[in-house]
């Protein structure tokens, strides 16, 4: 079994300025390997500030950032260019800055191609629109040939067609890179990532995958009855547990059992007035939410 090597290792890392702490206790690592990881948060909950502190752009209060590669790029989330450089242009001029050799033209039209620029190689940017833009700041992080690429929110602000389509370019550089990519839509994340990360408030508050993420929830049922009697006994039963009336008073759910210590509690006489049982699907969105008010008021029951 192939042994992932550590590119980038946070360690405890708090940023603060003016009192304010942007990153507090932030510890957190990426291996080289491939796929896209999805980074969110509430505005303003810190993602920006920790893309931007692999970069050099705070200083840091405490803990340490290790980099073991130099083969990492950055996307912002309004990429900007000279309004009197073709596209061709900006993609040389990415290189040169980061002291590459320069390249021969097919290696910029294959970019250009993997981003959907590859008509408009010779106009210049001031013609491009906001999707345009996006995605030749895509090409400029491409041309660096890295092996981890953060974008900054690249979905923002574009409509509904132009962003399915930076999804898609996003998915298809997770085959053979490393992705992270920050977003408050939690519908482009699902689409694409394998792991996810939460920061809420400066902190890290989940790193696992989705599905983890959705079963960390509270597992909800529902259970329909035809007859009062057996509504009223099951009730009995559940005494003790979160169970409220649904759907004309026919339909009981609660949550905090699993299905089969739900399936303990049931004899013939409330099983008689069963007419179905069925697991409640949580969406993404509400784990997200369940998630972050656990952390903002740990001592108070939250919304099921």
């Amino acid at each position: 079994m192939t042994m992932m090597k550590k590119l980038i290792e946070l360690s405890d890392v708090s940023i603060c300025i003016k009192k304010r702490c942007i990153l507090e206790n932030f510890s957190i690592s990426f291996s080289d390997e491939t796929g896209v990881i999805g980074l969110v948060g509430l505005n303003g909950a810190g993602k920006t500030s920790f893309i931007k502190s692999l970069f050099g752009c705070y200083s840091i209060t405490s803990g340490k950032i290790l980099i073991f590669t130099d083969e990492i790029a950055y996307c912002p989330d309004v990429p900007d260019f000279p309004t009197d450089m073709t596209t061709l242009e900006v993609l040389e001029y990415s290189r040169m800055l980061s002291n590459k050799k320069r390249k021969k033209l097919e290696f910029y039209k294959n970019i250009l191609q993997l981003v959907g620029l590859s008509k408009y190689i010779n106009r210049e940017t001031s013609h491009f629109s906001r999707g345009m833009k996006q995605r030749l700041g895509i090409a400029s992080v491409l041309v660096l040939e890295p092996q981890i690429i953060f974008f900054d929110e690249p979905t923002s602000a574009l409509d509904p067609k132009g962003r399915e389509e930076i999804i898609e370019i996003l998915r298809n550089l997770g085959k053979t890179k490393l992705v992270i990519f920050s977003s408050h839509i939690l519908n482009d994340v699902e689409k694409i990532a394998n792991r996810i990360i939460v920061i809420h408030k400066g902190k890290k508050i989940f790193d696992d995958n989705i599905l983890n993420l959705l079963i960390h929830n509270d597992p909800k049922i529902l259970v329909t009855l035809n007859r009062e009697s057996s509504l009223n006994k099951l009730k009995e039963r559940l005494v003790n547990k979160k169970c409220f009336c649904l759907q004309d008073n026919n339909t009981l759910q609660f949550s905090g059992l699993e299905l089969y210590d739900f399936l303990s509690l049931l004899n013939k006489d409330i099983c008689s007035g069963i007419v179905s049982i069925e697991r409640d699907q949580i969406s993404l969105e509400q784990s997200f939410a369940n998630l972050i008010e656990r952390n903002e008021y740990p001592n108070v029951s939250y919304r099921d």
